[in-house]
């Protein structure tokens, strides 16, 4: 994954891209490491907190062979503590993707003070 990423990340930073947003899950320090290394930009990491319940709500209306493995990936990550203690900063995810996302971006100053829904700072 890591040999695709850094070119796309190399054209969009020549293209005048500020932020990037990569959702994945990281299972090991040595892991959180590697994906540091290849990027050429600081890296903040955000940990979701969300109960095994809610993943199994979630998941629930689209459990396709895919899904299933979904949930048991994450059933065996929270029953291990993968992943666990590797953000900068931690965040419930037992609210609305609005909201999740909403606060994740104003806990890393991204969401400048003048910027207006459907469009940025006037």
């Amino acid at each position: 994954m890591l040999a695709n990423l850094v070119p796309v990340v190399e054209n969009y930073l020549e293209a005048g891209v500020r932020y990037f947003i990569f959702a994945r899950g990281v299972r090991t320090a040595a892991e959180l490491e590697s994906l540091r290394s290849a990027l050429s930009m600081p890296l903040k990491v955000v940990e979701l907190i969300v109960p095994f319940s809610e993943i199994e709500r979630r998941l629930a209306p689209d459990i396709t062979t895919a899904r299933q493995e979904d949930l048991r990936d994450a059933k065996a990550w929270l029953t291990t503590g993968e992943g666990v203690g590797l953000g900068d900063l931690s965040v419930p995810n037992d609210r609305s993707l609005r909201d999740a996302a909403a606060d994740i971006l104003r806990r890393l100053d991204w969401v400048a003070q003048d910027y207006h829904r459907g469009g940025g700072g006037e």
